[in-house]
């Protein structure tokens, strides 16, 4: 009995240090994922806030397909898109403000 206690013990201290490597390996997995992770979280933080900001993403798209397809220079897209911002905060405004009469 005394020597299969023994086995068991000796087996437990065996087991207790091929875990502690498997942590090892783990911790240094993750360490070296920490990076794309955190990369891969803000792509998706930026995707939320351009899903919640739409007007935002198609001024911005139109800006690109104008310079694509126009060639026109960066200064008059960019004039055109803070226009068109600007008519979207006065419309907003504009909606705002009636909704709150009705």
């Amino acid at each position: 009995m005394n020597s299969q206690l023994h086995d068991i013990m000796h087996k437990r201290a065996q087991l207790l240090v091929r875990i502690e490597g498997q942590r090892e390996q783990v911790a240094a997995a993750g360490a070296r994922l920490k990076t794309p992770f955190a990369v891969a979280d803000q792509g998706f933080a930026a995707g939320r806030y351009l899903r919640a900001h739409p007007l935002l993403l198609a001024t911005v798209a139109g800006a690109v397909a104008l310079v694509a397809i126009r060639r026109r220079s960066a200064i008059v897209v960019a004039r055109g898109a803070l226009r068109l911002w600007n008519l979207y905060k006065a419309a907003r405004f504009f909606a705002a403000r009636i909704a709150s009469r009705l």
